[in-house]
């Protein structure tokens, strides 16, 4: 999630278009765009690194900070969420998320014969060790 929120603070692009390190050379310009001069292309360019270093070393360190915080909070544990929690059956069939699309009646066809296999091999374990008794 730092990363996102560097790529778009930093370079002001879509996290997924952009990277660290981008390589920039003084003669790659536009048509009709005449080229700098070599000392005016270096200073603008080490002043925009140091400008993204400044960004994803704050960035960074506020992640960090903000994850030390979670991870050391002693009442983290009991934090609890309706998204947490999990899936009863009788919501499978009322929540929208399963009922009204494909994908979601399709999770919950897998979901039920999974449980349904899982019971009968409970069931078949039991025969087994009754009989091997």
């Amino acid at each position: 999630m730092t990363m996102f929120k560097i790529m778009f603070e930093a370079e002001g692009i879509h996290p997924l278009e952009g990277g660290i390190v981008r390589m920039k050379y003084r003669r790659d310009r536009r048509s009709g765009i005449p080229i700098e001069p070599a000392g005016v292309f270096h200073y603008k360019l080490a002043r925009e690194t140091w400008r993204k270093l400044a960004i994803y070393g704050r960035l960074a360190w506020r992640g960090w900070r903000i994850g030390q915080k979670v991870k050391n909070d002693p009442g983290r544990y009991d934090y609890t969420d309706l998204a947490l929690e999990p899936v009863v059956d009788e919501e499978m069939d009322k929540l929208a998320l399963f009922a009204t699309t494909a994908g979601g009646s399709g999770a919950v066809v897998k979901r039920r014969s999974e449980d349904l296999a899982r019971v009968r091999s409970a069931l078949a374990q039991r025969r087994r060790l009754a009989t091997a008794e």
